[in-house]
C-alpha cells in the first residue's frame, strides 16, 4: 500500500528528485547538457519593471522565475518578456520553439 505524507523539502529529497528527473530527461531526449540561466529584464526610465529567468537544458527552454513589480502589473510586461524568451528559444533552435 502506498502512503503519502507531507513533509519538508529536505536537501536529500530535492537531490533524489533532481537526479531522477535528470536521468529520465536524458533518457527521453538524448540531451545531457545544462547551460547558465538567461535573464530578460524590462526597464522603464531606468527602473526594473520585471524579469524573466530561463534555462536551456534537455533540449527545451525552462521558465524558472517570472516577476513583475507591483507598480508595473497589468501592462503586458510579462507577456512581452515571454515573447522575448520564445524568440531566444527559436534563435538557439530549441525543438519546442521551431515551427
Amino acid at each position: 500500500m502506498i502512503v503519502i505524507e507531507q513533509q519538508p523539502a529536505t536537501d536529500e529529497l530535492k537531490k533524489w528528485v533532481n537526479q531522477g528527473l535528470g536521468s529520465h530527461a536524458i533518457e527521453m531526449t538524448g540531451f545531457n547538457e545544462k547551460f547558465e540561466p538567461v535573464m530578460f529584464v524590462a526597464y522603464e526610465n531606468g527602473n526594473v519593471a520585471g524579469s524573466f529567468l530561463v534555462e536551456k537544458f534537455w533540449g527545451a527552454l525552462h521558465i524558472k522565475y517570472v516577476y513583475v513589480d507591483v507598480l508595473f502589473r497589468g501592462r503586458g510586461i510579462a507577456t512581452q518578456l515571454m515573447e522575448k524568451a520564445i524568440a531566444y528559444g527559436k534563435k538557439v533552435q530549441l525543438s519546442f520553439c521551431l515551427r
